[in-house]
């Protein structure tokens, strides 16, 4: 079962990544902690807002919408939800970062950073449907450098 931790200043918790059910609880227990009382994170408002639809191996309870046992929904905390561009500049980045390691090079610098961002566009689109770690037997690294490859095998044979 794939698991993750969240964490809170009241203790932690162990949620199973699939449906975001709470699996055990570790909480200090003084009367202000409410950890006990949480049911389920909401994982698929999580992964829409955060980068490449994955869930981290320890989250801050902040970021995470979740309901508790008596049905009540508690929001994110305000400014905590990951911006839905996140995984697009992510993927800039690290094509950018894995180009440069390949030494790609194009004569007009505007027109190699244009060509970087429609890659990592395509790139999030061709792997809108996957959960890394979760539905693919590759993991985000792997395929964001693989795809990049290609890219530059691509340009470069032109």
């Amino acid at each position: 079962m794939m698991k993750f931790k969240v964490s809170s200043s009241h203790g932690y918790l162990i949620v199973n990544s699939i449906n975001g059910e709470v699996l055990e609880c570790y909480s200090d227990g003084s009367k202000e902690d409410y950890l006990p009382d949480i049911a389920r994170f909401d994982i698929d408002r999580f992964r829409k807002t955060q980068k490449n639809n994955s869930v981290p191996d320890d989250v801050d309870i902040l970021r995470f919408g979740f309901y508790n046992k008596d049905g009540t929904y508690e929001t994110p905390a305000e400014g905590y939800e990951a911006d839905r561009n996140y995984a697009l500049f992510e993927a800039i980045a690290d094509i950018s970062f894995i180009a440069a390691k390949e030494n790609y090079r194009t004569d007009d610098s505007r027109e190699m950073i244009s060509q970087f961002i429609e890659w990592a566009k395509d790139f999030k689109y061709l792997h809108k449907k996957i959960v890394w770690g979760v539905n693919s037997p590759l993991d985000y690294l792997e395929s964001i450098h693989l795809f990049t490859l290609f890219k530059i095998n691509q340009w470069r044979s032109t």
